[in-house]
């Protein structure tokens, strides 16, 4: 059985088209997990925060965008994006490596006096 076959025809080579249905319906197809990775951190090669950190911050986070929905442990796990991973280190505390999470700015101070008489100028 010495058949030479053809060369295979698939799709790996056309561009993607990128729409904004498109990209709506991938976000209205993200779980809360994924949702919060994109939203509260960022992918930094070399960087690592402990699990627990992570999961308060998701606990916080989730009470306001998803307040009925339960996110267990091991679907933030599997939500973590390709090459983010996690890892025991040092007291055997779980830690995520190559992610980090996303500080806010504090709020700018209010330039306004307090006191009532700037008030009753106004």
């Amino acid at each position: 059985m010495d058949i030479e076959l053809a060369e295979p025809i698939d799709r790996l080579r056309l561009p993607l088209i990128e729409t904004g249905n498109k990209g709506r319906l991938e976000e209205l197809n993200r779980t809360p997990a994924e949702s919060f990775l994109i939203d509260e951190t960022v992918q930094q090669p070399g960087s690592k925060v402990l699990f627990g950190e992570l999961r308060e911050r998701l606990d916080s986070w989730a009470a306001l965008n998803f307040p009925k929905s339960k996110i267990t442990d091991e679907e933030l796990k599997a939500a973590l994006p390709q090459g983010v991973y996690t890892r025991r280190g040092t007291a055997n505390k779980l830690y995520v490596e190559n992610l980090s999470l996303v500080t806010l700015p504090p709020p700018a101070p209010d330039n306004q006096p307090q006191d009532s008489s700037y008030a009753q100028a106004c």
